[in-house]
């Protein structure tokens, strides 16, 4: 019985700490990984944050059933190594799901700031409008004045008016 119950603690101190160490690699790489696209780095560190909490809860939780499971392979230490097995397993496919949220996570944000430099943009493009209200109605360039980059780009031009100057 002594030595099952050193290889219980054993299983969930490697259990434990294989799950803090990987949870604190999440946490380090997940804050960089969010500040390129978050302009606030208090924010990208509290969405790893949260991120990471549910991360560690949810691996520290599935450590302690795996610890309660009989996996009777032989010898208490072989079956150690079975449960950390298991363990290392299952640790890889949070892993893998934690990043995959970072991803979501990270192409939302960058989905919001291109919609909201859109339709800056767009507001942008309608202060800008003649006082008509008639954007289509294309501003004819004279001979002296060269047209800048932006001119150029305000001065669209039908096909029928490139043709003919």
């Amino acid at each position: 019985m002594a030595a099952d119950a050193g290889s219980y603690v054993m299983f969930l101190i490697v259990g434990v700490v294989l799950v803090v160490v990987d949870g604190q690699l999440i946490r380090r790489s997940g804050t960089t990984y969010l500040r390129a696209v978050y302009p606030d780095s208090k924010v990208a560190d509290s969405v790893n944050q949260l991120i990471t909490v549910v991360f560690h809860l949810a691996t520290l939780g599935v450590l302690a059933l795996i610890s309660t499971v009989n996996l009777d392979v032989g010898t208490p230490l072989e079956s150690t190594v079975a449960k950390l097995g298991v363990l290392l397993l299952i640790l890889a496919l949070a892993h893998g799901i934690t990043i995959g949220v970072l991803a979501k996570v990270r192409s939302r944000q960058q989905v919001q700031v291109l919609d909201e430099e859109l339709t800056a943009a767009r507001v942008e493009e309608h202060t800008h409008a003649p006082a008509g209200g008639n954007t289509t109605t294309p501003v004819k360039k004279t001979a002296q004045e060269p047209a800048t980059g932006t001119q150029a780009q305000r001065t669209a031009q039908t096909p029928a008016e490139g043709a003919t100057s």
